[in-house]
């Protein structure tokens, strides 16, 4: 059994089609997990169920865990939606460290943990930050689901033209590691080190991992903060 878990959520995580589309080519049947009200839409839910979607809930994970080659790879995005608002320009933020429900859960099964990192995932989308960002993060929190003002390409869902590209590291055997805070550790510091050993290959050389609460330099300044959180229109 493997449990990917991957990072950073961004407004949407596309990386995730990555991983599936590579996971459906090798034969696998992937699971992934998400957001409950994803499977309530009314049409993109059942083609969501088709394509291995699970509500992101310990039972839901636990049933995927149980099962058998080629269901046996299951992926999460352990940053959830928090990740959403911490998007940067300029660095990389990880709030997957303040998360440890995911190992647990890994380790009840005996699993396979498996770190990645989704190169480029953080930069599709501008949403809205400040407190208006903060506002809508805590409205997505009271309602388990994404809520923020965003835009896209030409100001549409369409996510901006960027490179999008998963790293995954190397498996965390949790039958050998038993202890919890011990193999969220060895994750974390396993995705640090995917994200360096790929992030030149990627054109982001100089780019920085930072987990949440770690100290970070301060974001560049931008003229328009100074009258809105509103998301930029400067790719517009």
């Amino acid at each position: 059994q493997y449990l990917l878990a991957v990072t950073p959520h961004g407004f949407f995580p596309w990386g995730v089609a990555v991983i599936i589309v590579e996971l459906l080519q090798q034969g696998y049947l992937p699971n992934f997990v998400g957001a409950s009200v994803l499977g309530a839409l009314p049409v993109a839910g059942r083609i969501l169920r088709f394509f291995g979607y699970q509500p992101a809930t310990p039972k839901a994970i636990s049933r995927c865990l149980k099962m058998e080659y080629p269901r046996n790879v299951t992926i999460i995005v352990p940053g959830g939606i928090s990740e959403m608002f911490k998007i940067r320009e300029d660095v990389e933020v990880s709030a997957a460290n303040i998360r440890t429900g995911f190992v647990k859960l890994a380790a009840e099964h005996g699993a396979m943990l498996v770190p990645g990192y989704m190169l480029g995932n953080s930069q599709l989308y501008q949403v809205a930050n400040g407190l208006l960002g903060q506002l809508f993060e805590q409205m997505s929190r009271r309602l388990r689901t994404s809520l923020n003002l965003f835009h896209g390409r030409w100001g549409t869902l369409l996510p901006y033209p960027h490179k999008l590209a998963t790293a995954l590291g190397e498996p965390i055997d949790t039958r050998e590691i038993k202890d919890i805070e011990e193999a969220h550790t060895l994750w974390m510091d396993g995705l640090r080190r995917t994200f360096d050993l790929h992030k030149a290959d990627f054109g982001w050389k100089d780019r920085q991992l930072f987990f949440d609460g770690e100290d970070m330099p301060s974001p560049p300044e931008d003229p328009l903060e100074a009258y809105t959180s509103l998301p930029t229109l400067s790719k517009l």
